[in-house]
């Protein structure tokens, strides 16, 4: 039976623009070839991405209370019923593409900010099904929720939910504060979604090869947890149990790579819902990202949950 996949986090809006490969002089105009508006933010990307592979899925989120917080509900259907509505502006990410796969992004926190443990509380059900996965993003993006964030997952655990955690990368660096609290997080979480920036700079890693940094990350979660390290070009690879699996990206046309890493956690969760093996499971992740990416309108091949059977 295929565990159900709740989603908790960021859903905003994002004007993806570009390619651009130099920063224009203040007061000019540059025209762009492309420009895309979508849903988007960590939470609504790996929404997007399961949500077309038909996996089993309910996203706890919020809007805002304009056109755009609407259009936001509008994509997920029934899944938005219960979205709470903040009197804040939606927020809003432009993310400019640049031809070396890079990106940039400016962003407002909007309704995130409003965000609360409140109001996730009064989406979430009393008892999880049967190995129900919760997977938490975008916390650095919703401050009231932040402060929370450990009794929200000692919450989660405590209703029976296994739990994902992706923290994205913290706006004021990874301070010794920051790695503070986000260890008091990972001592509960069953499953860490990291890329590999963010691994070396939260456990201090400095010329670890990536077996030893997952396989040591590893050790600050529960028994039995998964480290996964996205690598970028490089592909993936996880530990759990002792074991180590690594798969290496294929070689794409890249579209653009806003919201990478969130389909890969999109495709990771939703392998091992379905009982998949870890190296089955960061194979299956892989392929979905890199499809991802490599597609305008972006596409995850609903195959891609079956490839790695």
């Amino acid at each position: 039976m295929t565990r159900r996949i709740t989603l908790i986090g960021n859903v905003n809006l994002d004007l993806v623009m570009g390619p651009v490969d130099y920063w224009p002089k203040f007061g000019t105009e540059t025209v762009l070839p492309q420009a895309e508006w979508r849903v988007g933010g960590a939470t609504g990307n790996t929404a997007l991405a399961l949500q077309a592979c038909g996996a089993p899925i309910e996203i706890i989120a919020n809007t805002g209370a304009d056109a755009f917080g609407r259009l936001l509900a509008e994509s997920f259907g029934a899944r938005a019923l219960l979205w709470t509505t903040s009197k804040a502006e939606t927020a809003l990410s432009v993310g400019l593409t640049h031809g070396d796969d890079e990106r940039t992004f400016f962003s407002t926190l909007g309704h995130l900010a409003d965000f609360s443990l409140e109001d996730v509380l009064s989406q979430l059900p009393n008892q999880a099904q049967s190995n129900e996965i919760a997977l938490l993003s975008g916390v650095f993006v919703m401050p009231k929720l932040r402060k929370d964030y450990g009794h929200l997952i000692k919450t989660l655990k405590a209703r029976g939910f296994d739990v994902a955690l992706d923290t994205g990368w913290p706006s004021q660096g990874w301070t010794d504060e920051v790695r503070f609290e986000v260890f008091t997080w990972c001592g509960q979480c069953d499953f860490l979604l990291l890329n590999e920036i963010e691994v070396r700079s939260l456990f201090g890693f400095k010329g670890e090869d990536p077996e030893n940094m997952v396989r040591m990350a590893a050790e600050f979660l529960p028994a039995g947890g998964h480290v996964v390290m996205k690598r970028g070009k490089n592909g993936a690879i996880a530990s759990a149990n002792g074991q180590i699996a690594g798969v290496v990206a294929p070689d794409v046309a890249v579209v653009d790579t806003i919201g990478a890493g969130d389909v890969f956690n999109a495709g990771y969760i939703a392998a091992i819902s379905e009982g998949k093996s870890l190296s089955q499971a960061v194979e299956q992740a892989v392929a979905m990202a890199s499809l991802a990416i490599s597609t305008s309108p972006r596409r995850y091949h609903s195959q891609a949950l079956r490839g790695a059977a």
